[in-house]
């Protein structure tokens, strides 16, 4: 017998959020009785459009969508403290943050990083 289906995406490089694809893996869903669709995506923001379109049930989101609460479209269902996940990349021979005064700096609009910085 097929489970309850349940659309549920996180972002592959975000800290503790490929629980989600290792339970899927590892049937925890299927043991209890949910029929999971995983999707990995890239960055919240596109998370946050694929939910608003229908087309996820559950997000595992960074703190770059709590905003989505405050306005009434999603809800929050649990909370996970990944503290110090975010950090800067940068090229080879960059040793501090003061070494990046005057270089370009990219972000991906709406995410965790985007608030940081």
């Amino acid at each position: 017998a097929a489970g309850t289906p349940a659309r549920i995406g996180y972002n592959g490089d975000f800290w503790g959020a490929s629980i989600s694809g290792v339970a899927a893996d590892q049937g925890f869903y299927a043991k209890h009785g949910v029929d999971a669709d995983i999707k990995v995506f890239t960055n919240g923001p596109i998370q946050v459009q694929a939910l608003g379109a229908n087309s996820l049930e559950f997000g595992y989101l960074g703190p770059g969508a709590l905003w989505l609460p405050a306005t009434g479209k999603a809800k929050i269902i649990a909370v996970n403290d990944v503290g110090f996940s975010d950090r800067v990349i940068a090229q080879a021979g960059i040793k501090s943050i003061a070494e990046l005064k005057g270089k370009k700096v990219a972000i991906a609009a709406g995410t965790s990083g985007d608030m940081l910085l």
